[in-house]
């Protein structure tokens, strides 16, 4: 029944601006005429007309030809405007007309804002939000990865495209369920502009634009050699913070004379990152004498039921420090043994890439255009995470061990037995405590993606209509190593044994023997995608102007596999990360657009797909729209 009255709603505007469109014939045919020839010597009328063929193709400028140049003179010098892609919209459009939520981001505006990565420019865009993570964040169980939110919604909500073409996201998750693309893939030298559409009226995408689209358009038909680089370096506050980027983009062959061009581009970025300890306002994790502010330093406990008790010595160069100001044990009376892990934690992770791209253009004939493109790219990101990973007993953070029989997480059993020659009370006492050795996340990531296609146009009497076809496959792999993950055996028998001198480490030089090893998991994201549109922007004429029409169809096949390592799978360290996807899911989407001038500048647009879903069977998502041209003194107006 609702998609019965929403498509009867439908039918009635079309039928309702049509009715009106006729009304409004004859002001609106007049104001469209050319002004007699007298009055119009010199003068110059500007009117939208379709791209020809060939630039229809190439995307290279319309160029009138001298049998179409002659009677545009002869009226009064008519101006040809080319009529382009546009982000969000099936049919073309001139310059000088269209919708207004496209927000276009130039090379220009790339390099002046001084950014050296894609990822770095759009963190500082308006359209972003706070709810997009950075390669910086492993909390985020996607290390080594940076995304993009708009509208304050999550990344799962941005719909990222390259040279407008869907892309496997990352293969891990932010938030562990956030699937998003991860913009460190491409290199900055090969950005063309950005454009960002900022609503979630984009019905030719469905669900997975809610928040908006931002589409990535790389350079296609270079000529020449250019290079680039830069290096850099804090040299306040500490140290760290190396960068050293290098870039090349070349091409070769011109689309017109030659009937081909291949650009290509690569790039090198490394970055050295830095640590708590290289900035003098964190060096020494102590923020009590801030408002509000405790202690930051890993502290090992025990825990007496008159509240947390340094121990008798404090190994590892830690020092006893008053309970109550440690944010572990705030408010509690007592002493803990405090740990500076500032060296070993990292605000900025170190991280090194190589992105590499390349595209071809081969002109079959004037009406219609092959492309192949591939792109690859390596990053390997190294984040330092302190010893508070390693802090067993932790009260915020339970230490959790999995029973290889049943398969359930249970609490790590932190009681140092009464029987033990360093349990110094005489009963069992639990003890929280943290390791030595900094714990480090490495995150080894590799993309790539190898698309094909035809595009074109062809004409009939009422005008060109401009087709594409093209498939795609893209990959990511993503593997994580976490060193100096605690060895749950190894640890039971340091608490349990007495092999481990907690408050003299030096005295049991053996102590920790087999108590550090590696752990690792392994994500595959993949998407295969095959797509094709039609679209005209004459379909057929009213007084008001050109009704547009455009449709298209595409089908995507996306899988997604997550594993963990032996390690984690079968509980030989603590706190195993147990994240396990193995799924996939094919997607068919058939969607339509059609524009209706109402008068000289206002334009009804009602587009939507038509797509079977899972939930639901097959769900009309529409998106009507009311817009008028830039410059006519009025905001869009969207119903959605």
């Amino acid at each position: 029944m609702k998609q019965r009255a929403l498509a009867l709603a439908i039918k009635r505007i079309i039928w309702a601006e049509l009715a009106l469109s006729a009304a409004i014939a004859v002001p609106a045919f007049a104001q469209s005429q050319p002004a007699p020839t007298g009055a119009a010597a010199g003068a110059t009328t500007t009117e939208s007309t379709p791209a020809t063929p060939a630039a229809a193709a190439s995307g290279a400028a319309a160029t009138p030809s001298a049998d179409n140049a002659a009677p545009a003179a002869g009226k009064g010098k008519v101006q040809q405007l080319k009529r382009f892609e546009v982000t969000g919209s099936l049919i073309r459009s001139s310059d000088k007309v269209g919708f207004n939520q496209v927000q276009t981001v130039t090379q220009k505006d790339i390099l002046n804002s001084g950014a050296t990565t894609v990822a770095d420019f759009l963190r500082d865009t308006s359209a972003n939000s706070a709810n997009s993570w950075s390669e910086g964040q492993s909390g985020n169980f996607a290390a080594g990865a940076a995304g993009i939110a708009l509208r304050g919604l999550s990344e799962k909500y941005t719909l990222v495209l390259v040279d407008g073409q869907r892309v496997a996201p990352f293969a891990f998750f932010s938030n562990s369920v956030d699937s998003f693309f991860d913009l460190n893939t491409l290199p900055l030298n090969d950005i063309d502009r950005i454009e960002i559409v900022k609503t979630g009226a984009v019905s030719q995408y469905g669900s997975d634009a809610v928040a908006g689209v931002v589409n990535i358009i790389t350079k296609h038909d270079f000529q020449g050699l250019q290079l680039d680089g830069s290096y850099g370096s804090a040299i306040n506050g500490g140290g760290g913070a190396g960068t050293t980027k290098f870039g090349v983009l070349g091409g070769f062959g011109d689309l017109n004379s030659d009937r081909f061009n291949v650009t290509a581009a690569a790039s090198y970025y490394k970055s050295n990152g830095f640590t708590l300890a290289d900035r003098d306002s964190t060096r020494n994790q102590d923020f009590t004498n801030q408002p509000g502010g405790f202690s930051l330093l890993a502290p090992s406990y025990w825990n007496t039921p008159g509240g947390p008790q340094a121990l008798s010595g404090c190994g590892f160069g830690g020092s006893v420090h008053p309970s109550a100001t440690n944010s572990l044990t705030a408010g509690q009376p007592g002493t803990v043994c405090g740990y500076n892990t500032a060296e070993g934690t990292s605000i900025a992770p170190m991280m090194e890439r190589f992105n590499a791209k390349v595209h071809a253009d081969f002109k079959i004939n004037d009406q219609t255009t092959a492309f192949g493109d591939f792109l690859i790219s390596s990053n390997t990101t190294t984040t330092n995470d302190g010893l508070w990973g390693n802090v067993v007993g932790n009260p915020q953070n339970p230490t959790l061990v999995m029973n290889p029989a049943t398969k359930l997480l249970t609490p790590f059993n932190i009681n140092v037995p009464a029987g033990s020659p360093y349990n110094p009370y005489g009963v069992d006492t639990p003890l929280t405590y943290a390791f030595p050795n900094t714990v480090s996340e490495k995150t080894y990531a590799t993309y790539w993606r190898a698309s094909t296609g035809l595009k074109g146009s062809f004409g009939l009497p009422n005008g060109d209509w401009d087709w594409a076809t093209s498939v795609s496959h893209s990959q990511s792999t993503v593997s994580n190593t976490y060193t100096n993950q605690l060895n749950a055996n190894a640890l039971t028998n340091i608490y349990q044994n007495g092999t481990f001198d907690f408050a003299n480490p030096s005295a049991t030089p053996n102590g920790l023997n087999g108590l550090y090893q590696d752990a690792n998991n392994l994500a595959i994201s993949k998407l295969d995608t095959v797509d094709a549109t039609l679209s005209t922007p004459t379909l057929f004429h009213l007084p008001s102007g050109d009704v547009g029409f455009g449709m298209g169809a595409q089908f995507t096949h996306q899988s997604e596999v997550m594993n963990p390592g032996a390690a984690f799978a079968t509980g030989e360290v603590i706190n195993p990360n147990l994240q396990t996807v193995n799924g996939q899911r094919n997607v068919a989407a058939v969607y339509y657009q059609i524009d209706i001038p109402i008068i000289h500048n206002l334009t009804f647009s009602q587009s939507g797909p038509l797509r079977p879903l899972q939930r639901c069977g097959r769900c009309v998502l529409a998106a009507l729209r009311i817009a008028l041209p830039a410059g006519a003194g009025f905001d869009d107006v969207h119903v959605v």
